[in-house]
């Protein structure tokens, strides 16, 4: 095997390339750009990667990115994932770079470290793999559209394609050697209630009232915590046109998290049969419906992508942290800043695994992200360290070869 310490990682190039890519608007659904200027990278690199149709399904401007760099050594293929769109705001990006280290937005809009940290990973990892002429395993990649959405455009993706039954997808922040084992069910719904109209001023006794009849239904419901591995929330509710006319239409809309996938199916059942229920003793209508963006998965320690994981991890010496996500309660300081560490995932018959950034964290650095409970957004920052731009990098060619 050859000396993979000949691997040496352009920190100069790094910065350069996330100056680039930072600059490129690319909130969900407007990737076009983005997907243009990352297939010239890819194919620089050797990789003719293609675009499917996902735009066409999902309503937006570009597709999912897909493509082999082959090697000359024997085995089944890796795949290295990350994806191209960030949150808003994310129009008119600025990247400030400081004497520490530290690169932030202007404060106007977010950085875009998730996921450029990521992508960049990916791409400085394999030049680096190539310049220092290391041998390696057939590699692909698959740069996502629209994964902010709750991964609308891997969900569109044709995995059947792939080869790889292992997987690292840079898109969750933490130390190196960190692996999340499991992610939950997510799934959401909607009630509308429909009463009858009247005139609350004079015949009041003649309607149905939607909003109390929702009012209802949401009181009988056990909403927060259902048990440690269920949530279930009411975050919408609208009806009415007026003050003066009891409400006809009432729209209540709520989401169910699971680390039990089928915990998750029966709570849907239960806020069904409870709006049912409410509906049925006023005399309204009921229309309900859900829609299932996440499944949940569930790895053991002892799986082949965490061994294989962890082989990689002892390799660098880094402290290997195996653990199960759970349902981060009120009061944990780590639910501002959700979905950290690294994981591994199984889809579609496919192990997958990945050493992760996320969130608007760097994969190689520090971040520290300004962001309140309504979402209001300051400074995103991201400190690169050479130690962990080495490290992180290192890993994934250790990996790779």
């Amino acid at each position: 095997m050859a000396d993979p310490d000949r691997i040496q990682i352009n920190e100069a190039r790094i910065r350069a390339e996330f100056d680039e890519l930072a600059r490129i608007d690319s909130e969900s659904f407007g990737e076009r750009e983005m997907a243009d200027r990352l297939k010239e990278k890819l194919a620089e690199l050797g990789i003719q990667a293609k675009e499917d149709d996902t735009a066409e399904k999902i309503g937006g401007n570009a597709g999912n990115l897909f493509g082999t760099l082959k090697g000359g050594l024997p085995g089944t293929p890796i795949l290295l994932s990350g994806h191209m769109d960030t949150v808003a705001p994310g129009i008119g990006k600025k990247p400030v770079f400081h004497e520490d280290g530290t690169i932030t937005s202007d404060g106007t809009t977010v950085l875009g470290a998730d996921d450029l940290t990521g992508v960049i990973a990916i791409l400085e990892g394999i030049r680096a793999v190539q310049e220092a002429e290391i041998p390696h395993r057939d590699i692909e990649i698959l740069f996502a559209a629209a994964e902010e959405p709750f991964t609308r455009g891997s969900s569109e993706f044709d995995f059947s394609q792939m080869k790889a039954k292992e997987s690292y997808v840079l898109d969750v922040t933490g130390p190196v050697g960190t692996a999340i084992l499991q992610a939950p069910t997510i799934l959401s719904f909607e009630a509308a209630v429909k009463g009858r109209a009247a005139h609350a001023g004079f015949e009041p006794e003649k309607g149905i009232h939607a909003i109390q009849t929702a009012a209802r239904a949401i009181a009988a419901l056990k909403l927060g915590h259902v048990d440690e591995e269920t949530t279930l929330n009411v975050g919408l509710i609208s009806g009415g046109s007026v003050v003066n006319a009891v409400p006809e239409l009432c729209t209540c809309r709520g989401e169910i998290r699971s680390y039990s996938h089928e915990k998750a199916m029966e709570t849907l059942e239960d806020v069904r049969h409870v709006f049912e229920t409410a509906v049925k003793e006023a005399g309204a209508e009921l229309s309900f419906t859900h829609r299932l963006h996440v499944k949940a998965f569930h790895l053991e320690p002892d799986s082949p992508v965490a061994v294989h994981f962890a082989e990689a991890c002892r390799t660098l010496g880094a402290e290997i942290r195996q653990h199960l996500r759970r349902q981060r309660r009120k009061h944990d300081d780590a639910a501002r800043n959700p979905m950290r560490g690294a994981f591994l995932r199984y889809v579609r018959g496919s192990f997958r695994a990945g050493v992760c950034e996320g969130g608007g964290y760097c994969e190689w650095g520090e971040i520290d992200r300004g962001t309140d409970y309504a979402g209001a957004r300051s400074e995103y920052r991201v400190k690169l360290k050479n130690v962990d731009i080495a490290e992180r990098l290192y890993y994934f060619t250790k990996t790779i070869i």
